[in-house]
């Protein structure tokens, strides 16, 4: 049985993830919504809650926040089985909401090589997951129409569609998901994702 889970390393070094603002206290049931649109993306097998165990020997939970801030999953990319998860927050400071859905950086490296590893430009081992992150992020649209959503190494931070400005795309973000209707979206320009979304490649440099 292939180790997915249980190996100390998968869960290290952060996430590579797509974090998406739904807006400010949206309740459970949006919530809810949400993560039932994730969680149906067919190259997704999951989720889980168990990371001492492997999928294969635990049962799949209904994918609910009450089930825990974090649900996890395995992402079929390219043949390859990455460790993945989505987690939320309800930020009452803030009062933002906040979904992410992620791939930990040990996971990455351990199965696609360190040359994976989202330390500058999108190579082609990332260009799959970027492709499914997008993939995730329009079919959250129909389900719930998010704020804006970012793509990067830990960048859930940063995913505020009040405050976020173009001198703000930089590294570690990778992209920027936007309705047409953000005030970005007519500043920045990016490329389709349906109708409704654009996204905007962030210029990262090589040094």
């Amino acid at each position: 049985m292939e180790k997915i889970f249980t190996p100390i390393e998968v869960w290290f070094g952060g996430y590579f993830e797509l974090a998406i603002d739904l807006g400010r206290q949206i309740g459970n049931d949006a919530f809810n919504t949400v993560l039932t649109s994730i969680w149906s993306l067919p190259n997704l097998e999951g989720p889980y809650t168990d990371l001492q165990m492997e999928p294969l020997v635990q049962r799949k939970v209904t994918a609910r926040v009450e089930q825990g801030e974090h649900l996890r999953g395995v992402l079929i990319v390219d043949g390859h089985q990455l460790a993945c998860g989505t987690w939320w927050v309800s930020d009452d400071f803030q009062g933002l909401d906040i979904v992410a859905f992620y791939v930990p950086i040990g996971s990455i490296e351990r199965v696609l090589g360190k040359a994976a590893m989202p330390t500058g430009p999108i190579g082609p081992e990332l260009t799959s997951i970027v492709s499914l992150f997008h993939k995730v992020a329009t079919m959250v649209w129909e389900s719930y129409k998010f704020r804006i959503a970012l793509v990067g190494h830990e960048v859930s931070a940063d995913a505020n569609a009040d405050t976020i400005t173009p001198e703000g795309l930089h590294f570690p973000i990778y992209e920027a998901i936007l309705p047409v209707t953000h005030r970005l979206a007519g500043l920045i320009g990016g490329t389709s994702l349906g109708e409704d979304l654009i996204c905007h490649a962030v210029h990262i440099d090589n040094g």
